[in-house]
């Protein structure tokens, strides 16, 4: 009878050993999920964080050129630029089906699509046409990508996050996005006859996101797009200043 009852005693604490190492087992796991959870969320907040800013001087590109052709309308091709940018947009009424969407018949959810539209826009009505006052177009100007890519590193992300950003804090970048355009001008007259066509090198920037030093994680994209296309546009509008004589006759 006393070899029954420490054989029962055995088994009873055997049995609370075990529900007490599942138990601790469940609880590592939990603790562990909710570290893995702490850092995926504080990935995100740094990558949303960042210093430095967008510069919206680049949105009023400088740099006329010397021979001003008579205003033109000025059209941007969205569905072309929506290859690498996502378009998210609403039409207006006024859209222009020929040609693409303008710029002042569009609403862009994407502001990477305003702000390439804005400086297509501001170059043509001051850069590369004399301004509008009368409202007499003489043509219409139009702009659309040949060839685009987006591509994001993300090989910082996972040191960042086993270090608990630790590195980030020492001036380590988390992200990169780098974005490649090349892109194509033509000119109409208000025959709507061809007249010009200018193609642009094919030009790369590459910005980080990081703390102190970088963009957050929304504006890193934003910030290579003005820039890539501002170059694309510089080299355009130097083709078409080196043809305006041209193109001034034929626009008469």
């Amino acid at each position: 009878m006393l070899l029954r009852i420490k054989t029962n005693s055995r088994c009873t604490m055997e049995t609370k050993n075990h529900f007490k190492n599942g138990a601790s087992s469940k609880s590592l796991m939990n603790r562990v999920s909710f570290i893995i959870l702490m850092l995926c969320a504080s990935a995100l907040c740094f990558s949303a964080s960042g210093c430095k800013s967008l510069d919206n001087t680049m949105l009023n590109p400088a740099n006329k050129n010397q021979a001003l052709l008579p205003p033109l309308n000025p059209v941007f091709d969205v569905e072309s630029f929506g290859t690498v940018f996502p378009l998210s947009i609403s039409r207006g009424s006024a859209y222009a089906t020929s040609y693409g969407a303008s710029f002042s018949s569009a609403t862009y959810s994407n502001p990477t699509l305003h702000d390439i539209n804005l400086i297509f826009e501001r170059n043509v009505e001051g850069n590369i046409c004399v301004p509008d006052f009368t409202g007499q177009k003489k043509g219409t100007i139009k702009c659309k990508l040949v060839s685009g890519d987006h591509s994001e590193n993300l090989g910082c992300l996972a040191p960042s996050i086993l270090t608990i950003f630790t590195l980030n804090l020492l001036g380590m970048p988390i992200v990169s996005d780098t974005i490649d355009l090349q892109t194509e001008v033509t000119i109409f007259d208000r025959n709507n006859r061809l007249i010009g066509k200018y193609t642009s090198d094919s030009y790369s920037h590459k910005s980080w996101t990081a703390l102190y030093w970088g963009y957050s994680g929304k504006d890193a994209p934003r910030n290579s797009a003005r820039v890539v296309f501002i170059k694309c546009m510089e080299d355009i509008k130097q083709k078409i200043d080196k043809d305006s004589n041209r193109l001034n006759n034929a626009l008469r």
